[in-house]
């Protein structure tokens, strides 16, 4: 957050107005979450707005733990006063060893923030004489309650401590007075029991805002309009939460996991293989195996799953054909070792990635590209060898059928039958002249 250093209304900052709003007051709710080009929170409000706000200070207490400091931005804690416009120790003071203008006048309160306006307490005014700033004069700081109908000591409870008549019944409210009635705020009541005030019952005070359609912290705002979700709901493994429909539920995954159990608990549980997910994502890219031969017998297996939802991923490898000796042969194959659930399913493309290289569509089991011309020394018409496999290489003489050569170049793609994210992982073997 960037401060607004112009601003010098008041003597301690309301520190809801870091990422939050100041609350309600009788000008309505004049600062709300976010940012803007002035760097103080303001949301679609005029600098009288903001000034007014500023002015209403003490309905936006919160404690002097949680006030920031510095005024080069960022939310810390107190610090060494900067003349910024701002009370950067956290004293209640603003710019109180800095210049000033003669007659300039501000606001000052040196109590805790979170009782000033409540009960007694209130704020006072420092007076500039010269070029600097004189004491706080006028404002009224907690004290010992002293059994006089007043909020002495502005902790929202009148003469707590003191003397009642049994069976006295009155309202209560412990929180902010500025909370009582917002959201689920409300007051309650105590009863004097044996001259001494018991507890207030059925008040409820301000408490962190949750996911569940109520306005929890009592500021006039509910849900994401107050906070984002990564706030409202529980950290989540591997990714953020987010707040839909009044439920926390998973958000955003972090790169190569996926949500796939749709469990908030375990947030993004399912990481994805291989990784990263833009590894062999299209044809292109595809992931090359090199080159396997039939005179080899050569086999490769690689496993993957389907996270994050919609991924492919692309296979591919040189499928060669050797000079064939004893008929013309050639068997390149590629099936799932394991398919769990037949959940997966897969493209083969021999020479290209277009339509009409396709030679295999969603096949979920095994395809096999082949030619088996057998050679045979039995049975022939003619003179042995004989068969359509009885062939060379080119020329061939008369008689002799030519062997073709039928290496290619193969594709692979994998994806999920529904497109859904699949975390189980599969099997899957290539292989040429095995089966």
């Amino acid at each position: 957050m960037q401060r607004h250093g112009a601003t010098r209304n008041v003597g301690q900052r309301p520190t809801w107005l870091d990422n939050r709003q100041c609350m309600t007051s009788p000008f309505g709710i004049l600062c709300q979450g976010g940012s803007s080009a002035a760097g103080i929170g303001v949301r679609n409000f005029s600098l009288v707005s903001v000034l007014l706000c500023y002015l209403l200070a003490g309905a936006c207490a919160s404690s002097t733990e949680e006030t920031r400091g510095s005024g080069t931005g960022g939310d810390i804690g107190c610090g060494e006063e900067i003349c910024d416009g701002f009370d950067n120790d956290c004293d209640g003071l603003v710019d109180e060893d800095c210049p000033c203008d003669d007659g300039d006048e501000q606001d000052c309160y040196t109590g805790s923030p979170t009782t000033v306006g409540i009960g007694e307490c209130d704020r006072g005014t420092q007076s500039c004489v010269g070029t600097a700033w004189g004491s706080c004069d006028g404002s009224v700081l907690p004290t010992e309650d002293i059994c006089d109908g007043l909020d002495n000591d502005c902790d929202g409870v009148v003469d707590q401590d003191c003397p009642c008549e049994s069976g006295t019944q009155e309202d209560c409210y412990s929180g902010s007075a500025v909370t009582e009635g917002i959201g689920e705020c409300k007051g309650g009541s105590r009863t004097c029991v044996n001259e001494v005030w018991g507890p207030c019952e059925g008040e409820v005070t301000p408490a962190p805002e949750q996911c569940n359609g109520l306005d929890d912290d009592c500021d006039g705002l509910t849900d994401l309009d107050d906070e984002p979700g990564s706030v409202l709901c529980p950290p989540v493994p591997n990714g953020t939460a987010d707040c839909v429909g009044n439920t926390c539920v998973v958000g955003d995954c972090d790169p190569d996991y996926a949500d796939v159990n749709g469990t908030l608990a375990d947030g993004c549980e399912c990481h994805a293989d291989p990784v990263p997910v833009t590894t062999g994502d299209q044809c292109a890219n595809a992931i090359s195996l090199g080159t396997l031969t039939d005179a080899n017998a050569d086999v490769v297996t690689v496993t993957g799953n389907g996270a994050p939802a919609g991924r492919e991923i692309w296979w591919s490898f040189n499928g060669v054909d050797d000079t064939d000796t004893n008929g013309d042969e050639y068997h390149v194959d590629v099936r799932f070792l394991t398919n769990p659930g037949n959940a997966y399913e897969m493209d083969v493309y021999r020479d290209g990635c277009g339509g009409t290289h396709q030679v295999a569509s969603s096949e979920t089991d095994a395809f096999d590209w082949y030619t088996d011309f057998p050679r045979t020394n039995t049975g022939c018409s003619q003179t042995a060898p004989c068969g359509e496999g009885n062939c060379v290489a080119a020329p061939a003489p008369p008689g002799v059928n030519t062997c073709s050569d039928d290496t290619a170049v193969y594709y692979v793609a994998v994806r999920t039958t529904t497109g859904l994210a699949h975390c189980d992982a599969f099997t899957l073997e290539l292989s040429n002249g095995v089966h």
